[in-house]
């Protein structure tokens, strides 16, 4: 819950789907490196210390990918599986920052500069009600929603190719495009970490 001095609002947790594997073609005579649109790329290898309290340190060797970093060894990986790198918000989108939504919606005026100062929340998703002092209510669901290859496999839900770069994210979903509403017909909003669309669901 948060209020500003002409808004007040709340969000409950809508766990969209932020990020996405892709596997990488590698060959073992090409350490570090990875085949992307027709040629070989080497990724940033670099090497990071974790200080253990009471404990010797923990060396990590990261390798970073146009996708994001290598997690094979995360990733449940099974015999003769490619290697996969992770895409996922809020890390990949390293120009923008949920916190400039944030400062924008304690200046929000009303629910429609309320409602436009939501496009910058990007991670985590929430589905967001919201209401001014005229009485006006509105509700969005506030994300940075990656927008999917069209041959992504399983709609998203299986790791992607990462050989192309047809197979990518193809950019953000439009925020006017993102499930919302203002002023409905019952007079009334609410949510409890629901879906923002479905059987169960209308708006009007």
């Amino acid at each position: 819950i948060g209020f500003s001095r002409d808004v007040a609002w709340g969000v409950t947790a809508l766990g969209a789907d932020q990020a996405d594997l892709f596997r990488l073609q590698t060959d073992e005579a090409r350490p570090d490196e990875y085949f992307f649109d027709g040629e070989w790329r080497e990724m940033d290898v670099r090497r990071e210390t974790i200080k253990v309290k009471g404990g010797a340190d923990v060396e990590l060797v990261v390798r970073e990918t146009r996708f994001g970093p290598v997690v094979t060894p995360f990733a449940f990986a099974q015999e003769g599986e490619p290697e996969v790198a992770l895409k996922r918000l809020p890390v990949w989108e390293e120009d923008r920052d949920t916190i400039q939504g944030a400062l924008a919606m304690l200046r929000a005026t009303d629910v429609g500069t309320f409602d436009l100062a939501l496009e910058g929340w990007r991670f985590p998703s929430v589905n967001a009600v919201f209401g001014d002092r005229e009485g006006n209510i509105g509700y969005r669901t506030a994300l940075a929603l990656p927008l999917r290859s069209p041959q992504a496999p399983q709609l998203g839900r299986a790791a992607h190719d990462g050989s192309a770069g047809e197979f990518d994210w193809q950019g953000m979903v439009p925020h006017a495009l993102l499930p919302h509403v203002q002023n409905p017909q019952q007079g009334y909003l609410y949510s409890g970490n629901h879906r923002p669309i479905g059987s169960s669901t209308k708006f009007r």
